[in-house]
């Protein structure tokens, strides 16, 4: 609910551009004797902090566009409904807790399944680096094995404006 997410993150062009580029759904059709083109812009599903502390356990692997009971057949890898932004505040590392990432799981159908830890690409950051993953993208949080390390990041996940946000962002903000 900080303005300073707002401007100084998901509004910033480089941000803003990938996040349009990867959501944004034109379509196109006939109305009459013209065509019409309409344009889904996309829409903050939800906005969160996470601080993962020393002795926390690994997270599952999962698609974070199961939220909206998507399936994945065609190998598209725009076959997603959302995207999640991870914006580091803290030093991200492999011991604690960054994101794993199943590399060219978007593309996979819903029966495969990432093979740990022979498939896994870890996304260490430093703060304010940027990592983006595609909704239908396989990836979980590492667990913190450090004794005194917190990991800290700023979760966005953008949906395709078609879809539901998870959080209410019209009354929430």
């Amino acid at each position: 609910k900080s303005p300073a997410i707002a401007t100084a993150t998901l509004q910033r062009p480089t941000i803003r551009g990938l996040v349009d580029d990867a959501v944004t759904v034109t379509t196109e059709s006939w109305w009459g004797d013209s065509r019409n083109t309409c344009e889904s812009p996309p829409l903050l599903s939800s906005c969160f902090t996470v601080q993962v502390g020393p002795g926390s356990a690994r997270q599952g692997f999962h698609r974070d566009n199961q939220d909206h009971y998507a399936t994945h057949q065609n190998g598209n890898p725009r076959e997603m409904t959302m995207l999640g932004c991870i914006i580091a505040t803290s030093k991200v590392t492999k011991e604690n807790g960054t994101a794993e990432l199943a590399p060219g799981s978007h593309i996979w159908d819903d029966k495969s399944k990432p093979a740990f830890p022979d498939e896994i690409a870890f996304a260490e950051l430093e703060p304010g680096d940027t990592v983006f993953v595609l909704g239908n993208y396989y990836h979980a949080a590492s667990a913190n094995t450090t004794a005194d390390s917190f990991r800290s990041v700023i979760l966005s996940l953008i949906c395709k404006g078609m879809y539901r946000s998870e959080e209410n962002q019209f009354l929430a903000v």
